[in-house]
């Protein structure tokens, strides 16, 4: 009687274990937090969360300038969000940027903006050797002019223009080129981390003297515009551009440029565009020197779409993608609406989000239906592989964006109807 007592007891207690450990359980919870920071948004901004499917808006959050957006813990590990702020550039014209995020991962984000308020005015005096030139070049800080020069020359100035962007530490940077392809002849020089007094004109004299010599650039795809960029820091945030050159009638994958090797960057940014009425490819390379060669991915998307439901479908890829990015653009007044979404590259169908009446009415010249044919993209990192790794690589780390990546691979194509 005994030895059944316990073997009864036995059974009752492995049967408690059993529910306790197959029965329901709480859902794992996960903190989900927005830092937009450095001048990200500069007005009104809001963050809507929707239900896991996205046919539901969940909560709505609204913020001013940077600020910190906090859902606390949700239920889920991934979900489906949009962010709506603006920004004004060059002092009129404003953006009103609307960014959706499709089946991403909770967890604490970072949007981190570049500061575009007006910070005073600059002028530039370039002196280099008696010559002829077809071109003088100014990268700085904050952008970059050029003029052309058909004559024998020793200086030239740039006028005093507005100032938007300063280096991180709030000093400017600035580069000059002076050169002539057809005598394969260039100089330049520079000026880096040079004081800035806020609201001021500041003027700066560059001795452009360094002799170089020229440098071929071969691309196995054509292009039509190239940048060549400088990082100054180790946290590659800083950035001054060296030459860029557009070709407006015959695109080649090959031309002349000159690069001073021995310019104190950290590493450069080789960036090259193909724009067709079809299609656009943009790529880009980081590199410890420029290269003489470049090597465009094959990597292509096609997809069908429908404009009254404001849906992709039929989404197909070709070779390797990380996600896929799709684009409405439109223009009335001095503002811009720009809607993006990003969403994982394993979707056949995507379907742009509903915004709230109570967000949309608060959006000056807002109109959904003004916007007009859309583009979709893949885009392909050489250090991730699915649009987790690229979300943990740009909102979730504590690295600049150009640390986490070597190569970034984005094609587009244009929907025509």
């Amino acid at each position: 009687m005994k030895t059944l007592y316990f073997l009864m007891l036995a059974i009752l207690i492995f049967l408690f274990n059993r529910c306790s450990e197959d029965g329901p359980t709480s859902p794992a919870e996960t903190e989900f937090k927005l830092n937009f920071i450095n001048g990200y948004n500069a007005q009104q901004g809001w963050v809507i969360l929707y239900s896991s499917d996205g046919k539901k808006v969940k909560k709505i959050k609204q913020f001013t300038g940077d600020a910190i957006v906090n859902f606390g813990k949700v239920e889920k590990s991934k979900g489906n969000f949009t962010i709506i702020f603006n920004r004004i550039i060059r002092g009129s014209l404003k953006f009103n940027y609307i960014t959706s995020y499709i089946s991403v991962p909770f967890g604490e984000w970072t949007f981190e903006g570049n500061d575009y308020g007006l910070k005073g005015k600059m002028s530039v005096d370039i002196n280099y050797p008696v010559g002829e030139y077809d071109q003088c070049y100014l990268g700085t800080s904050d952008y970059y002019d050029s003029d052309a020069l058909y004559d024998s020359s020793s200086s030239h100035s740039f006028s005093a223009r507005d100032v938007y962007v300063l280096n991180p530490n709030q000093t400017m940077s600035l580069y000059s080129l002076i050169f002539s392809l057809a005598r394969d002849t260039a100089y330049c020089g520079w000026l880096l981390n040079q004081p800035y007094d806020l609201g001021k004109e500041n003027h700066y004299i560059i001795d452009a003297s360094i002799p170089l010599p020229p440098l071929t650039i071969t691309s196995d795809k054509q292009f039509d515009y190239i940048l060549i960029q400088a990082f100054l820091d180790d946290n590659l945030k800083k950035r001054i551009r060296l030459f860029s050159d557009y070709f407006s009638e015959e695109s080649p994958n090959q031309i002349k440029t000159f690069v001073a090797n021995s310019f104190p960057a950290k590493k450069f940014l080789i960036h090259t565009e193909y724009n067709t009425d079809n299609y656009r490819y943009e790529y880009d390379k980081i590199a410890n020197q420029v290269p003489n060669t470049i090597n465009v991915p094959n990597s292509t998307i096609r997809a069908d779409y429908n404009d009254i439901l404001k849906q992709f479908t039929n989404i197909s890829i070709t070779g390797s993608a990380d996600e896929i990015k799709a684009y409405w653009v439109y223009f009335t007044g001095s503002s811009f609406f720009i809607w993006r979404i990003y969403a994982p590259h394993t979707l056949q169908t995507l379907t742009r989000p509903t915004l709230p009446t109570e967000v949309t009415s608060k959006l000056q010249h807002f109109d959904g239906n003004a916007f007009g044919s859309p583009d979709i993209s893949l885009i392909d990192f050489d250090t991730a592989e699915n649009i987790e790794d690229v979300i943990q690589m740009i909102n979730l780390s504590n690295k600049s964006y150009y640390q986490n990546h070597n190569e970034r691979f984005e094609y587009m194509y244009r929907i025509r109807q």
